[in-house]
């Protein structure tokens, strides 16, 4: 299925074929749209490619064409020429059609209410790799909002993004998995808050929001035209960066459980952690879940010879990163995992009894919520 590609063109399509209406005639203003588009892929796109590498979020092959750039799949990047290009006509129509918007007063308000909201969101949740930096970077654009509010028409804006919340639910309902088995794009559970709206987490609001105000900013005030310009994204783009500084270690950690039960049944997902992990420096956990991932590989693999000697090789790893590190929770887990899952044949299940006594015993001191969840749903299995 390419549900994520119908879903840029179904946002897409309607606002393109009406830019040339006779009254609203937007394709004139696509000197000012298209660059103001670009600039706001300028903080974006980087903010999206290192989330999707750390694993904050991530995307679901079935729902995608299979095509790649730069670590994002093409249909992210059209996201971020469909989305925006729908809003910003939205916003052209309100201007043209003299709809009325917030009064200055009052999108003062909101914005002195979304400001303090989001600085208190962005200190609250600093360590999560969503929560944090959607909250930060929120916060900086409200302050420049209060210092020259003269950049861009507030109250219209909000007004704007009022209306378009509508589709905003519909399209983003979609992607996180509204009717559909797996969602188009997963997010990581440790990187955020944890409260959706529906399906939609309520981070996605404030990111919706944020690229919004900012692609209209550039479309009303121009800024390119003006040394300042780059300065600030460039300055964007740095506090997003730093906010997702911290061990890599802990960031990949994350990305290997989240994909660690999935994998079992998707082969490229499976084939892509592989590939990750021979490339990290080996450690006891590393090696692990390397070994477990080459176990899992077995399933996939068409060669019988080809599946024994993948299972074979993964579960050695596994028995030598245990004998490193014999007290390590994870470890056992993936362990038992395997012993419990592979067929009876293999031969290997002779430390169930002891995994599964370790991980009763001590799966207490496990702060992942990640991997707690793992834990217990194969301790509730028989």
């Amino acid at each position: 299925m390419w549900t994520y590609l119908w879903v840029d063109l179904g946002a897409f399509i309607i606002p393109f074929l009406f830019s040339f209406h006779p009254r609203l005639r937007f394709h004139r203003e696509w000197g000012r749209a298209w660059p103001a588009i670009l600039g706001m892929m300028l903080l974006f796109i980087p903010w999206d490619i290192l989330a999707t590498a750390r694993g904050v979020w991530g995307f679901n092959d079935e729902h995608l064409i299979g095509v790649q750039l730069l670590g994002l799949p093409v249909e992210e990047w059209l996201f971020f020429f469909c989305i925006p290009y729908a809003c910003l006509f939205t916003y052209h129509c309100f201007q043209v059609l003299n709809v009325p918007g917030l009064s200055g007063r009052a999108a003062r308000a909101v914005t002195w209410v979304l400001l303090l909201l989001s600085v208190g969101m962005a200190w609250t949740f600093r360590e999560r790799m969503y929560t944090g930096p959607t909250f930060v970077l929120c916060a900086l654009f409200f302050v420049l909002l209060l210092l020259r509010p003269q950049l861009l028409p507030a109250g219209r804006a909000y007004f704007t993004y009022g209306v378009l919340l509508l589709p905003f639910f519909i399209t983003n309902g979609i992607l996180t998995g509204t009717g559909l088995e797996r969602p188009v794009v997963w997010y990581n559970a440790v990187h955020i808050m944890g409260p959706r709206l529906g399906s939609v987490p309520v981070e996605d609001v404030f990111y919706g929001l944020l690229m919004f105000l900012l692609t209209v900013w550039l479309f009303e005030a121009a800024p390119w035209r003006k040394r300042g310009m780059p300065l600030a994204l460039g300055l964007g783009v740095l506090i997003t960066l730093s906010s997702f500084s911290g061990p890599a270690d802990r960031a990949d950690l994350e990305l290997l459980r989240h994909n660690y039960p999935l994998a079992a049944h998707d082969r490229g997902r499976c084939r892509a952690m592989i590939d990750r992990l021979e490339e990290l420096p080996p450690n006891p956990i590393t090696s692990g879940y390397l070994g477990a991932y080459e176990a899992l590989w077995a399933q996939h693999a068409l060669n019988p010879i080809t599946k024994l000697s993948s299972f074979r090789r993964g579960t050695q790893r596994i028995d030598k990163a245990i004998a490193i590190d014999r007290d390590n929770v994870e470890l056992r887990f993936l362990r038992l995992s395997i012993q419990r899952n592979c067929p009876a044949f293999l031969g290997y299940d002779r430390q169930q009894a002891e995994d599964e006594q370790i991980l009763r015993q001590q799966s207490g001191s496990v702060h992942s919520p990640q991997l707690q969840g793992m834990i217990a749903e194969l301790l509730a299995k028989e």
